[in-house]
């Protein structure tokens, strides 16, 4: 099941919502990362869609949206973690093999460009706004 995603452009908006004005939250910088992907396809006018997916069983990825001609698909995750852990895809993984012509990321706060799986990918998440 794919779903709507809304993003919160201001997180002070956000931070008031849920009420959390302590440090960086891993919700927060989740809405950070997909509310930027957001803005950098808007940016080059690309309108395409960002969801959010379910299964019934609970597995779940942070993001989806498809490219431009609509034959790739992308499953995003974002941890707010410097290091990678195989955990950390598990879902990415799941949702990988069960589709064809799809791809995984995994955009982090680490510093590296690492290929985890065949067709599963790990991104800094700073490379996202150079």
């Amino acid at each position: 099941m794919k779903m709507s995603k809304y993003f919160f452009y201001d997180t002070g908006v956000l931070r008031s919502i849920l009420g959390d004005f302590s440090g960086n939250s891993g919700q927060l910088f989740e809405n950070t990362i997909l509310a930027e992907v957001k803005k950098i396809l808007s940016f080059h006018g690309i309108e395409e869609k960002l969801y959010f997916a379910r299964t019934a069983t609970g597995v779940e990825t942070d993001g989806l949206l498809s490219s431009l001609n609509g034959k790739i698909t992308f499953f995003l995750e974002v941890k707010q973690a410097e290091n990678i852990h195989p955990k950390d895809i598990r879902h990415l993984k799941k949702y990988v093999h069960e589709s064809e012509n799809s791809l995984g990321l995994l955009i982090y706060n680490g510093s590296q460009c690492k290929r985890l799986e065949k067709y599963i990918w790990a991104i800094p998440a700073p490379w996202l706004f150079a």
